[in-house]
């Protein structure tokens, strides 16, 4: 099924019409994208593995993602696609904001969810067609993922933008921080 997203501006207000999934976007126009870290209360978090069939950046590792649908503010697209992908159904309230990015034709929002009843990766149900895999580690062995260039680009470029208000939420359970 086809999916369609609200076309907005560059400060994140709608334009009033909509484009299906895949659409060149014109100058001006951006999409609106919504990112989750789930932190566990050990500190560590949630990574899922993109399939490898997906389009872009097939097999690297991410934090669970995905493009905010027609009518849907990102918060909501949040608990969706965390709902989705990993089968962690958390109310809406639990996710804190943390910040944006913009990117030429892409607004990403990210949240946190502090979710206490992840342990094991066996406490998941992935979503085959999106992810293959998951992980719950420490912020430094993401770093070194990182490193070793086995994260998706765009997750490491918003990463950036809230590693301060994300190192914040994570220094409540752990020394085990990003670099600042």
């Amino acid at each position: 099924m086809a999916e369609y997203f609200d076309v907005i501006d560059a400060s994140g207000v709608p334009l009033g019409y909509t484009k299906r999934r895949g659409s060149e976007l014109a100058p001006g126009e951006y999409h609106l994208v919504t990112a989750v870290w789930v932190v566990n209360s050990e500190g560590k978090l949630l990574i899922t593995r993109r399939s490898h069939s997906k389009d872009a950046f097939p097999d690297m590792w991410e934090n669970t993602s995905g493009y905010v649908q027609s009518g849907e503010t990102s918060h909501s697209a949040a608990v969706r696609e965390l709902s989705e992908e990993t089968g962690i159904d958390a109310p809406v309230e639990r996710f804190q904001y943390l910040g944006s990015f913009r990117s030429k034709h892409t607004i990403a929002d990210t949240y946190v969810l502090e979710w206490d009843a992840l342990h094991t990766k066996e406490d998941l149900i992935l979503q085959a067609e999106e992810v293959q895999n998951a992980d719950i580690v420490y912020a430094d062995t993401i770093e070194k993922m990182i490193d070793d260039g086995l994260f998706a680009y765009p997750v490491v470029l918003r990463l950036r933008d809230i590693v301060k208000p994300l190192n914040q939420i994570i220094k409540k359970y752990t020394h085990k921080l990003f670099k600042e």
